[in-house]
């Protein structure tokens, strides 16, 4: 929908309720990644401002880099969202006033399922945060894992960083029966503490190759998983 037709009918006005994710880089380069629900204050046709409230010390005095923004809503049971660019941000220890473009188009989108298959034997991958959704952007921040699944539909993989739906990451990683590196898309769908500072992160692929999907069930299949 467009930006301009979802303002003018009042499907997104002040005072609405939304969501923003923020994913950049620290002052010490590792992964940024935040969540929060917002009000609107102001709403114009080429930008807006949004409202953030914090219960604790501000998170954002850690944020150095802004890799990308979106923001969503929901409206009788349909959910709208797509990425935006930080104009200027205004804040103290409590509140945040952050001004936001206004996004040309907003889509929606819907969720598959795949079941998942555990493997016996952790595999290390490589992670990069590249967008949310379907959205990618180009700039992405990088980190390790350990991949404890995997099926043709997705796989879950052990970190340290803290992610949350709905982060697309693309993902990196080498089975040992076959000599190539898989390189996937998938979209973060549940996290999950484990003991210490560590996380179990479930990827669901997206827009992943048949022959792909093939390889990765045979060997899930092989491997007794």
């Amino acid at each position: 929908m467009n930006w301009t037709k979802a303002v003018t009918s009042h499907l997104i006005s002040e005072q609405s309720n939304c969501q923003m994710i923020i994913v950049g880089e620290t002052d010490d380069g590792q992964p940024f990644c935040y969540e929060n629900r917002f009000t609107i204050e102001r709403i114009a046709e080429d930008q807006f401002t949004a409202s953030l409230q914090f219960e604790d010390l501000n998170p954002l005095l850690s944020l150095d880099k802004v890799n990308f923004i979106e923001f969503s809503f929901f409206d009788k049971g349909i959910l709208y969202y797509s990425f935006v660019h930080m104009l200027g941000k205004e804040y103290n220890a409590e509140r945040c006033l952050i001004h936001l473009a206004a996004p040309e188009e907003l889509y929606t989108s819907q969720n598959r399922k795949f079941p998942r298959v555990t493997l016996t034997d952790k595999l290390p991958l490589r992670c990069e945060i590249i967008g949310i959704r379907k959205q990618q952007q180009i700039q992405g921040t990088s980190f390790q894992g350990q991949m404890v699944d995997i099926s043709g539909g997705g796989l879950s993989f052990l970190c340290t960083s803290k992610l949350f739906h709905p982060l697309l990451l693309r993902l990196r990683f080498h089975l040992p029966v076959y000599e190539e590196v898989f390189e996937v898309t998938g979209e973060v769908i549940r996290v999950t503490s484990q003991t210490g500072s560590s996380y179990r992160i479930a990827v669901e692929f997206r827009d992943i190759p048949e022959s792909v999907v093939t390889q990765i069930n045979a060997y899930a299949t092989a491997t007794g998983g």
